[in-house]
């Protein structure tokens, strides 16, 4: 996806420097054409990530594929909720809990489908319609993203609620290199991109332009 982008890109705009962004999962495809914009020589003045996972980070830790380290990320995934559980009240918790559990069958058909289609990728064999779902292709994209370690600057624009994302600032520190600038949007993952939060990712975005045209 991010090489065929890049030929798009190309079609535009020949060189660098070039400016470039994505939310959520298109986050982790700007980082990858950032990655091989960096490989083929080309400068990226900004790479800009709206509440994008660092996904695959953990590949390419020591250990990585061991029990342990599975565990040990799943027990900090549990803490974390545990510690946000601990500032709510009575009926916050309820919230907490039914929006965890509201997302839970969405959860388990994406592990449904990641392993049709790696069995359908086995095979040889075309997906079936029924698994020609572009939303679940793209999760599964993401899921066996291997990422590669940029040595550029990212300007990262995090949701306050980071109750999903637990790892993220420390996720990206293991991929990046170079600086990484931090920005605290109101919301959540959905709604950074609506009023109010969208006015404060607007401002601090358009700040960040203003700084490269100086």
């Amino acid at each position: 996806m991010a090489a065929h982008y890049l030929n798009e890109l190309r079609e535009v705009q020949p060189e660098g420097p070039y400016l470039l962004g994505g939310r959520s999962s298109g986050g982790t495809v700007a980082f990858e054409m950032a990655c091989q914009l960096e490989a083929q020589g080309d400068k990226v003045a900004l790479l800009a990530l709206l509440d994008t996972f660092p996904a695959g980070y953990f590949k390419l830790l020591p250990g990585n594929s061991s029990l342990g380290q599975r565990l040990a990320r799943r027990a900090k995934k549990w803490q974390a909720h545990l510690t946000n559980l601990r500032g709510l009240n009575a009926v916050d918790k309820l919230k907490y809990l039914a929006t965890k559990l509201h997302y839970a069958p969405a959860k388990a058909k994406h592990k449904i489908y990641r392993r049709a289609y790696k069995i359908y990728q086995k095979i040889g064999r075309p997906l079936p319609p029924v698994l020609q779902n572009i939303e679940e292709i793209n999760f599964t994209a993401v899921k066996d993203y291997e990422p590669q370690i940029y040595s550029g600057d990212v300007t990262l624009f995090l949701a306050s609620d980071l109750t999903a994302d637990y790892d993220s600032k420390d996720g990206w520190r293991e991929l990046v290199r170079g600086n990484i600038e931090t920005h605290e949007i109101p919301g959540n993952h959905l709604n950074i991109i609506k009023e109010p939060g969208v006015s404060v990712l607007a401002e601090k975005l358009r700040a960040c332009l203003g700084r490269l045209s100086k």
